[in-house]
């Protein structure tokens, strides 16, 4: 059997991940691994719901099932997902490495980062004369950020210089909150700063794209540096100082040190790469790499990015394509041939693989909420597309999902597996194959998004469904009794009857009506009178014919109307009634009246040319002439 091997990621670090999974891949497709990499799009200003729905994605899984766990834990935007996946990971037994992000227990790859930290503050001090420093690092409980810090701190205090708290900022370690952050802090103080240390790439290049709109130059007023040496900041005007970092061997690294795990061998607990600060423009350093060479890269990424673009766009119209698809699709069991007709009908940017899983709960309607938390025990696979075409649902145990997956047809697999949710609701999960490329410029970010609009689009129809079945139940039944009412006469009775003539059976019409009805109600109040409804109505449902259809047709009047089955004996069916009404009559207990009914019934011939309404005037006939002998016989 092939080993598998899970990676546990959030996608906001697209450079980090590109280099790291890129290097996961190369390496498990030369052992014939397959990798089942589980990723979502939790971040702070997304909101807290949306998170929180996001994380789920880390619980999905049976960690037993793998032969091997790689977390990526640094791109966690929560240290409580991080602590909570830490622990199952560990529980597991499974050989695992945790990359850039030290967990207790868990052996640990990671780069340096307190030297080169130092080293860019050092350099900004020595070289440039800084005295007034920013610091913006990422996520308040961010351990590469905590140690960022602590690097540039020791450099600063070398030389008697400290970052004062309000000049510690949190980019979130993205470009959009770090342009917010830095215009709030330049228009609310009276100087600007010498530098600002960003804790990554994004954020500084954010920083420098607000500082160029604020008329204020970079490096000539604030000198600007940033952390992962991240191709967009080596393109950027002007390029970026920065921090590089062995990404492009960590990956293999990793895979190679679980291959040993696996095999029992024994391996360093801790591995620390190497790193080394990259000094560029935005420090006021001059760029030696802007050479005839570097025009062509820039050339090169200029293209890619153009036809990145264009590609996207093609993406994004093929999912909405398969969207319309799931949307538009009337019931589960149709929408894998709906979604794989979808994709045959555009080019396959999606790859050959498109499975949606939701949870057991997902498919009760009956239910306005699902849960916030984690998985059902039971999933079902609602569509369930690959490379031989379209399967059924199929309802599976979430334990077995990765053992399924393995046998999906092809050589390699790389599963890209995501969370479906929609404000912190948890319906399922989505699989791709092989379709990192979408992970790299957060495509599968917004493809994503549309596959929960459409998955939440369907659950919403679902349940208005469900609500107008139900309101269309309430319109045909009697609030009291629970039977049918008059609306149902028309909607279930005439039709029977005109099937019953059709297939050349005889039918019966029954009148039942209350004793004394009016009596019951003057003499003992109508609490009494709606408990003989009651009882009349129950005793009726449990004596009759399943298949007949009963009604209450009138205040204490009651109609059924079904088949006269062969043999059927009209006599034993009013003694029936008359013998379970007696019976229920005494259940109660509390009855301060003698209960009856008076009962006529008339048989319908399908060769008869009688009307319906005929047939019940003559019911209605007989069932007055047993009311004046039961009168008689009554003493209230």
């Amino acid at each position: 059997m092939k080993k598998r091997i899970a990676v546990f990621a959030n996608a906001w670090s697209t450079e980090f991940l590109r280099l790291v999974l890129e290097g996961i891949r190369k390496r498990a497709y030369e052992l014939n691994i397959d990798i089942y990499f589980y990723v979502g799009y939790a971040f702070d200003v997304r909101g807290k719901l949306v998170s929180e729905g996001e994380s789920n994605i880390y619980r999905l899984p049976e960690l037993s099932k793998f032969d091997g766990i790689i977390l990526l834990p640094g791109t966690f935007n929560s240290e409580e997902a991080v602590i909570e996946l830490g622990e199952r990971v560990k529980e597991s037994k499974v050989p695992s490495i945790s990359l850039e992000y030290k967990i207790d227990g868990i052996d640990y790859i990671g780069t340096e980062n307190l030297e080169a930290s130092y080293a860019i503050g050092k350099h900004l001090v020595e070289v440039h004369g800084a005295k007034r420093f920013i610091y913006m690092g990422g996520p308040m409980d961010n351990k590469d950020s905590k140690e960022r810090f602590i690097g540039v701190s020791k450099a600063l205090s070398e030389h008697g210089i400290t970052i004062s708290e309000d000049c510690i900022l949190n980019g979130y370690y993205s470009y959009k909150p770090a342009r917010n952050v830095i215009e709030n802090w330049i228009n609310t103080h009276s100087y600007l700063p010498d530098a600002i240390i960003c804790a990554n790439d994004n954020m500084a290049v954010g920083v420098c794209s607000q500082l160029s709109e604020m008329g204020i130059g970079v490096p000539e007023k604030i000198l600007v540096t940033g952390y992962d040496a991240l191709k967009e900041g080596q393109r950027f005007m002007p390029t970026l100082t920065s921090v590089h970092r062995s990404w492009s061997k960590i990956g293999v690294f990793a895979v190679n040190n679980l291959i040993d795990k696996m095999a029992g061998k024994i391996t360093q607990s801790d591995i620390l790469l190497e790193t080394r600060a990259v000094y560029k423009e935005s420090c006021g350093c001059r760029d030696n790499s802007k050479d005839e060479d570097f025009v062509f890269a820039v050339r090169d990424l200029i293209v890619e990015d153009y036809t990145n673009s264009l590609e996207r766009v093609l993406t994004l119209e093929s999912v909405s394509a398969v969207c319309d698809a799931m949307v538009n699709t009337a019931r589960p069991d149709e929408m894998s041939e709906a979604v794989y007709s979808a994709m045959s009908d555009v080019d396959k940017y999606l790859g050959d693989v498109f499975k949606l899983y939701v949870n057991e709960s997902f498919l009760d309607y009956s239910k306005k909420e699902v849960r916030h938390d984690g998985y059902d025990d039971e999933l079902y696979c609602i569509c369930d597309v690959d490379s031989d075409g379209a399967k059924p649902v199929s309802k599976l145990k979430r334990e077995d999902m990765v053992e399924v997956l393995s046998e999906t047809p092809g050589e390699n697999h790389f599963f890209i597996i995501l969370p479906v949710q929609k404000l912190g609701d948890c319906y399922g999960a989505i699989v791709f194959d092989d379709c990192l490329k979408y992970i790299y410029d957060y495509s599968f970010n917004a493809i994503e998004d549309n596959i929960d609009g459409a998955v939440r689009q369907i659950r919403q129809s679902a349940l208005l469904k469900a609500a107008n079945v139900q309101l269309h139940a309430l319109s045909e039944r009697d609030s009291l009794t629970g039977i049918y009412n008059r609306v149902a006469y028309d909607r279930y009775a005439l039709p029977l009857i005109d099937k019953l003539k059709n297939d050349n059976k005889d039918g019966v019409i029954m009148i039942v009506d209350i004793d004394k009805m009016k009596i019951i109600n003057d003499r003992y109040g109508h609490l009494q009178g709606d408990t003989a409804i009651k009882i009349v109505a129950d005793s009726l449902a449990e004596a009759l014919p399943e298949n007949w259809i009963l009604i209450r047709y009138g205040g204490d009047e009651f109609l059924a109307i079904g088949e006269a089955y062969k043999g059927i004996d009209f006599a034993s069916v009013v003694a029936k009634v008359n013998k379970t009404i007696e019976e229920n009559v005494k259940k109660q207990g509390n009855i301060m009246f003698t209960l009856s009914v008076s009962i006529g019934m008339n048989r319908i011939k399908p060769n008869e040319n009688e009307s319906l309404s005929q047939h019940f005037k003559e019911a209605d006939a007989s069932m007055y002439e047993m009311k004046e002998i039961n009168h008689n016989k009554l003493n209230f």
